[in-house]
Order: C-alpha cells, then sequence, then structure tokens
C-alpha cells in the first residue's frame, strides 16, 4: 500500500464510493472518480448558499418539517420586542 502511494483515506474512498466487480473487488475507475468530483463541487455550491445565509433552520414536530428559515434571519431581541 505505501510503496504504491495508496493512502487508508483513498482506499475509505474506494470502499464507499466505487462498484464491487463479479469476482468481489472494490473499483473506482476514472469514470466514477469523475462523477464523484462532479457531485462534490455540487455539494459545495449548495453549502456555499447555506454559509450564505448563515445557516439553516427547519422546524419539525417529529417526522414532519414544519417551516424552515435563514438563521440570520432571526433576531431574538426583535422577537422579545414583539413578545414573541
Amino acid at each position: 500500500m505505501s510503496q504504491r502511494g495508496i493512502t487508508q483515506k483513498l482506499l475509505d474512498l474506494t470502499v464507499e464510493f466505487g462498484v464491487e466487480s463479479q469476482k468481489g473487488n472494490v473499483i473506482l475507475n476514472r469514470q466514477g472518480l469523475n462523477i464523484l468530483m462532479a457531485a462534490l463541487k455540487q455539494l459545495q455550491k449548495t453549502a456555499e448558499k447555506g454559509l450564505n445565509k448563515g445557516g439553516l433552520v427547519i422546524v419539525r414536530r417529529g417526522d414532519a418539517f414544519i417551516t424552515t428559515y435563514a438563521l440570520d434571519s432571526y433576531d431574538r431581541r426583535l422577537a422579545r420586542r414583539s413578545g414573541s
């Protein structure tokens, strides 16, 4: 492993996102890595949108989502003044 420059993190990535062959080997080829990289870029864009909002809040009761809002949109000082 170390002679080939393969780290434990690369092995973990292969196990997580690779495809099992008929022989039982796990393969993460260039195509799979390119798909993974595209998904990571999209995930990063989504996380950046959340960061721009200062975070997000989901109000839920049990398994039901009631509402959601940007974390920065709620100001406790204003809520106290209005009695909320």
